[in-house]
Parts: structure tokens; C-alpha cells; sequence
């Protein structure tokens, strides 16, 4: 299955070697994607496995402070997303009235 053998390549790799996505996706013979996938089906089973924004890769956190360094990055992320999409959300039904008014103008 394509998780344990994810796992097996993240068991190798370290916060100073990383296991790159796109090497590990070559090497097992699959998409980024499912290596991406297989990532996420990990952390959602609690594995600790940890990355950073700099994309350098994937590793198994190597002690608490490790991943507890990971954890506030990720939580950042979430965070941004979220302002992301609540300012998409807010700004949504103006944009669409504004967009039909100009359609209508340009088109009628």
C-alpha cells in the first residue's frame, strides 16, 4: 500500500535530509499527488510527520520541540487560509452584483 511505503522512505529521512515529494514519487512510480495524499492519510492517523514552507520535504518529527515547531507553522497556515476565505466569503456577493452590472452594461 502506498502509505507504508511513504512511511518506510520518511523513517529514512531526517529534518536535515528530507524526503522530497516529487524524488519519492519517481522512486515508488506515482504522482506527487499521491505521495501528497499519502501524507495526509499519515498526520490524519496521528504520525507526526513534519514539513516546513520552505518545501525542502517531508520527515518523521524527531523529538516534541521538533514537532512542536511544525505545529505552529501549520496551524499559521490553516490560519490564513481561513482569513482567505472569510474576506472571499465577505466580498463575494458584491463582486458578483458588480460583475453582473458590468455585464449587463457592456452586453445589453
Amino acid at each position: 500500500m502506498l502509505k507504508e511505503e511513504v512511511y518506510g522512505y520518511l523513517k529514512n529521512a531526517s529534518k536535515k535530509k528530507p524526503m522530497n515529494r516529487y524524488w519519492c514519487a519517481h522512486v515508488i512510480g506515482t504522482s506527487e499527488r499521491a505521495i501528497r495524499n499519502a501524507i495526509c492519510i499519515l498526520r490524519n492517523e496521528g504520525v507526526r510527520v513534519c514539513s516546513d514552507s520552505h518545501g525542502r520535504g517531508y520527515w518523521l518529527a524527531e523529538d516534541e520541540d521538533d514537532y512542536l515547531a511544525f505545529r505552529s507553522e501549520y496551524i499559521s497556515r490553516a490560519t490564513e487560509i481561513t482569513k482567505t476565505v472569510k474576506a472571499m466569503d465577505e466580498a463575494g456577493e458584491q463582486q458578483i452584483t458588480l460583475l453582473g452590472s458590468l455585464r449587463a452594461l457592456f452586453n445589453g
